[in-house]
């Protein structure tokens, strides 16, 4: 009997603790501090009422119990005034036909703490292009190399045979005249393929650089999504370079909405022992200028020890809408 009541007594014990564990964590709870960041104290748009690259301007909130967003100007006004945790705020922007700068403030409360986003608009003028959501700059299947390659290995799934751009004159002319350029041309790892570029070869790599965006008028700007297929070189046991490649660009824009220049690594890997096959991938550029540079590379140095091998074929470039 005395066993069974230390039993019971045990047991009302744990169930105790238990409950009294969980009312400590719900109290610590009610009880944790305010949290309050903006990831911008000042952002400047044009006459139109967006940024120089054609988005809209927004703000990222971060508040663990709630924020609202007050503004004190009419022509200032957000798409989530009132929001909890981790929120992208997008800003409405009237277009200014003040004639003049003018500015003002948004306020970010969240319970005792506070935060100040200067807004200014200038009377900058919108340098975007004008066209149409869609509308090609650039599509390139690079059918035009295929008086240079032989075989294609890819669509063969064995050896192909290619033609050096940077030691055949023809070759190299042909690729330059159409805008491209070999970024390391002293490793001499260039090659026209049938319908595509191979890059890279044992301990060099390299990658492509257009120089100049097309059918963009000179001064203005666009955003971009660049779309384009590619693959890494298969061994001859089968299996597959390892390669990521990146997109950086030189001159005005940026990767992404941001202020990047260079792009995270993107994926083009085949499985080891699977079929060879171009893989698709894209990503989008803001505030781009006809002058702006795009370059496609591996993530690797120029003289990286190893086999870092691609392939690159159908680029494309078209419009995009802003936010």
């Amino acid at each position: 009997m005395k066993y069974k009541k230390s039993i019971f007594w045990n047991i009302i014990f744990l169930l105790s603790c238990f409950f009294f564990s969980t009312c400590s964590k719900e109290d610590n709870t009610k009880n944790v501090g305010t949290r309050l960041q903006v990831s911008k104290s000042q952002i400047s748009v044009i006459q139109s009422g967006r940024l120089l690259s054609g988005s809209k301007a927004a703000i990222n909130v971060l508040s663990n119990l709630g924020y609202q967003i007050t503004s004190d100007v009419d022509w200032v006004k957000v798409d989530k005034p009132i929001g909890k945790g981790k929120t992208d705020v997008i800003l409405e922007v009237e277009e200014n036909t003040s004639g003049d700068i003018r500015m003002g403030y948004l306020t970010i409360s969240s319970k005792e703490l506070k935060e100040r986003v200067k807004i200014i608009q200038t009377m900058e003028l919108d340098t975007d292009d004008g066209k149409s959501v869609g509308f090609v700059y650039l599509e390139d299947d690079f059918s035009w190399c295929e008086e240079f390659g032989g075989v294609d290995e890819i669509e063969n799934q064995a050896t192909g045979t290619t033609i050096n751009a940077n030691t055949v004159a023809v070759a190299k002319i042909a690729l330059n005249s159409r805008g491209y350029e070999d970024v390391n041309p002293g490793a001499n790892c260039f090659y026209l393929g049938k319908h595509y570029f191979k890059m890279g070869k044992t301990n060099y790599q390299t990658g492509v650089r257009l120089n100049k965006i097309p059918n963009l008028e000179s001064g203005k700007t666009t955003n971009i999504k660049l779309s384009f297929n590619a693959t890494p070189i298969r061994t001859g046991s089968g299996n597959y370079d390892n390669v990521q490649v990146v997109v950086e660009i030189e001159g005005p824009g940026s990767v992404g909405a941001g202020s990047k220049k260079i792009s995270g690594e993107i994926n083009i890997q085949n499985a080891n022992g699977g079929p060879w096959y171009w893989v698709s991938q894209s990503l989008e550029l803001y505030g781009v200028e006809e002058r702006t540079k795009i370059t496609l590379k591996t993530t690797k140095s120029g003289s990286e020890t190893g086999t870092f091998r691609w392939s690159l074929n159908d680029i494309k470039i078209e419009k995009i809408t802003t936010n």
